[in-house]
């Protein structure tokens, strides 16, 4: 497991009875994160570099979470940090739980609103912001249709978490002149029906990262299907396109580290953590599959082949 180096003292805030007061020099900041995979790794060295200019110098407290139950929570009350700093949706929903007075600051989480996170992208509320991997849908969209040119008709399946997202693509579709065909499912048994259906109506599908629609079971009949009708499908991180979805959108998760790393100092500058807003991705990558692309008889832009962090 990663050693964490950076210790010193920072200025920062805490709230006190839904009241945020100014907190003096010498208090802590905790870094809770559940796992060691190198897209946390990378959030929380982000996270540090955007602290190397606090004057006085922050104190930093990496905590890993082996359990997600009260149970740990009186070892992290015993570092009395001033501010949480949750990697992921597991460090979030328990920083949140059980720390309800303390600010929070996540990162590395996908689709805050629906997790229950904040209440709104505009007005966040409570004691908790942060730096979302959400890529705004318009922006998704309007790739796809870069990626292919005689796109006309792109199909989804959705669930009910999800309905938010498809709502935003409707309009975003709308704008381009496109036509969004959704299907809503109520459970998995569902998903082989969608997506044959979805294959005979849509020319491309672009896919959300829905708890349901990311199991295994399911990307492996999308990409099965999809490349038999030859329909490209638009994955929703690069895992997806390593198996053969043929291009996806995603963060720089050490930028997503930075972002959180600026919310914290401004908590540090006297900010209300209810005013500040959370961020979405502000640096995002292509991924290609190539091999996808042959298969599926799509000549591919030499420019976005260019402009592609990673093609397989």
């Amino acid at each position: 497991m990663r050693r964490f180096a950076m210790v010193a003292v920072c200025l920062a805030c805490v709230v006190v009875l839904g009241t945020v007061v100014p907190v003096s020099a010498g208090q802590r900041i905790a870094i809770l994160y559940s796992d060691s995979t190198k897209h946390t790794l990378r959030t929380i060295a982000g996270f540090e570099w955007s602290l190397k200019s606090c004057d006085p110098p922050c104190q930093l407290f990496p905590y890993f979470l082996k359990t997600t139950d009260e149970s740990q929570k009186s070892q992290i009350t015993a570092l009395k940090p001033a501010i949480l700093l949750a990697v992921g949706s597991t460090a979030t929903a328990f920083a949140d739980k059980y720390f309800p007075t303390t600010p929070v600051v996540f990162a590395k989480v996908l689709n805050p609103i629906e997790s229950g996170f904040i209440r709104s992208w505009d007005n966040p509320g409570g004691h908790v912001t942060g730096a979302a991997l959400d890529i705004p849908v318009g922006q998704q969209i309007q790739k796809f249709a870069t990626v292919i040119p005689n796109l006309k008709r792109i199909g989804v399946v959705y669930t009910d978490n999800s309905s938010r997202l498809v709502d935003e693509a409707r309009r975003a579709c709308s704008g381009q002149g496109l036509t969004l065909i959704a299907i809503k499912i109520e459970t998995s048994k569902e998903l082989p029906a969608a997506i044959d259906s979805l294959c005979r109506t849509a020319d491309g599908i672009w896919t959300i990262a829905d708890e349901l629609l990311s199991s295994p079971q399911f990307i492996r009949h999308t990409l099965v299907e999809t490349l038999r009708s030859k329909i490209p499908i638009m994955g929703f991180n690069q895992n997806f396109v390593e198996n053969g979805a043929l291009f996806c959108l995603e963060a720089d998760y050490k930028f997503i580290g930075r972002q959180a790393g600026e919310m914290v100092l401004a908590l540090m500058n006297g900010k209300d953590i209810a005013t500040i807003k959370p961020t979405v991705p502000d640096v995002v990558y292509l991924y290609l599959n190539l091999k996808s692309g042959k298969l599926l008889n799509i000549d591919l832009a030499p420019e976005l082949i260019s402009v592609a962090k990673e093609t397989y």
